[in-house]
């Protein structure tokens, strides 16, 4: 077993995270054992938000050596309102003899609204809802208030009438000895006005989150590729960028100019999941096998990472990482 084989897991998963509707997965399967393996595959997550399909579900790996497949996870559709914007979910190789190996990675759902959409508008949208609130009596649509006015009371007080006669003598005054009491005024209690009642209109049902947009921007045309923070024991050099062409027709793409070579490497688009290789390329004594998974991010910028198992026609190396940035130069 060489001593490059003893530095990984028997099972791991890369890239670690894919932000994205469908992420393509590279699921690597190293037997360090003198025999050859017979691995069975599976995927599932603890909320069950995902799908998940192996490129093969039945491995034979050889004794000493890894093998890659591709696996492909997908977020169910129609999720509820508030699901998890994270699918965190495991790989499963269990041998024929029981063992089982595992290996975790992460699928985040994207923004409501594609980001290379946003980069473009300069637009922020927002979503205005307004409540209405209706007055309502008796169920009507309408309502109606009642305005009840007091009346005016008015009372008249007649004063008492005094008799002077008129003679030849001494007038003589009739002045009543008592006076009649004033009758008191009527106590008036005011009718209160009914205060009106307000029924609220029912609570807006809240709207379905849109679905991301499932058209990506046209990438035909000559890109700028970077290769960066390269994690491996051997292959590659340490960095490394070469100007690419790409044709893209509908879902599939044809590139050119990666790592400087002359023929096709194919591709596809997924969503805002771009997939380019796998391709064999010549390095020195070996051959590196690599594929590109980026996600679209603007008309003009895609970032991801690449994988790569490199072999030297003896012995294996342990897989490959680096981190991709893509620039559109025309």
């Amino acid at each position: 077993m060489s001593e490059n084989l003893q530095m990984i897991q028997e099972l791991d998963v890369s890239p670690k995270r894919i932000k994205a509707k469908i992420g393509h997965f590279q699921v690597a399967i190293n037997n360090k054992e003198k025999l050859k393996e017979v691995y069975q595959l599976t995927a599932d997550d603890p909320e069950g938000m995902c799908t998940y399909n192996f490129e093969r579900d039945t491995v034979t790996v050889e004794a000493e050596t890894t093998v890659n497949v591709t696996l492909t996870v997908s977020f169910k559709k129609n999720l509820p309102i508030g699901a998890p914007k994270i699918c965190n979910f495991a790989v499963r190789a269990t041998k024929a003899t029981g063992k089982v190996e595992t290996a975790e990675g992460q699928l985040e759902r994207p923004s409501i609204f594609p980001r290379w959409a946003l980069a473009a508008s300069g637009v922020a949208a927002v979503a205005i809802i307004a409540i209405v609130i209706v007055l309502a009596s008796g169920g009507d649509d309408e309502s109606t208030t009642t305005l009840v006015t007091t009346p005016t009371i008015t009372t008249t007080t007649t004063a008492p009438t005094s008799t002077i006669p008129t003679t030849t003598t001494a007038p003589t005054s009739t002045i009543p000895t008592t006076i009649p009491a004033a009758t008191p005024a009527p106590t008036l209690t005011p009718t209160p006005t009914p205060t009106p009642t307000t029924t609220p209109a029912p609570e807006p049902e809240p709207e379905p989150e849109p679905e991301p947009e499932d058209t990506p921007p046209d990438l035909t045309g000559v890109w700028n590729l970077e290769v960066f923070d390269i994690n491996s024991t051997c292959g590659p050099e340490p960095g490394w960028n070469s100007i690419v062409t790409i044709v893209q027709e509908d879902d599939a793409l044809e590139t050119t100019g990666i790592k400087g070579t002359s023929f096709i490497v194919a591709g596809s688009v997924d969503g805002l999941t771009v997939t380019i290789g796998p391709g064999d390329f010549p390095d020195g004594g070996g051959t590196t096998t690599a594929t590109y998974i980026v996600t679209i991010i603007s008309d003009t910028l895609m970032e991801g990472s690449e994988v790569w198992t490199w072999t030297d026609g003896v012995s294996g190396c342990s897989n490959g990482t680096a981190t991709v940035i893509m620039t559109k130069t025309e």
